[in-house]
């Protein structure tokens, strides 16, 4: 016996010609990896396998067409520490930038050096375990910031 999905109270009224669904009926599917040896879950390198699992590449083929690659790209970012985990590299909201988001996956303070070649930009940071921090990139160089990221300052 399984609930109706979304049966809420007070109770959802059926109609005749509605689809009934049910939760955890009909074929699932699932994947999941095993990691063999005798490392901890820190020197396994875990939370960059889960990314990497979990929100594998994706390959888009591309037409042939005119037009120029874009100066910023990730292929060109280079981060110093492998405990750093860079999540985010996108236009910021405003469109007067970029932001680079990264977090310290392995609980360790570190002092991190990143380098954007195509920018000619290099910066350090100091993360605490856990931490999270967003960089702005803008037309005057690199500034942390929270997550709204605001570039007005950049």
């Amino acid at each position: 016996r399984s609930p109706l999905i979304a049966h809420h109270v007070p109770p959802h009224v059926i109609q005749l010609t509605q689809t009934l669904r049910y939760q955890d009926q009909g074929e699932q599917e699932f994947v999941f990896r095993i990691i063999l040896g005798k490392k901890n879950w820190q020197e396994s390198e875990m939370p960059k396998r889960s990314l990497g699992f979990l929100q594998p590449a994706l390959a888009h083929i591309e037409s042939g067409h005119k037009g120029k690659l874009p100066l910023f790209s990730a292929a060109q970012l280079i981060c110093s520490a492998p405990n750093i985990l860079v999540t985010t590299i996108k236009q910021a909201e405003d469109g007067s930038g970029y932001i680079i988001r990264a977090i310290e996956c392995l609980g360790k303070a570190t002092d991190v050096f990143f380098e954007l070649k195509s920018q000619n930009l290099s910066w350090k940071a100091a993360f605490s375990p856990y931490q999270i921090k967003t960089f702005c990139i803008g037309n005057k160089g690199v500034r942390e910031t929270n997550a709204i990221e605001g570039l007005s300052q950049a």
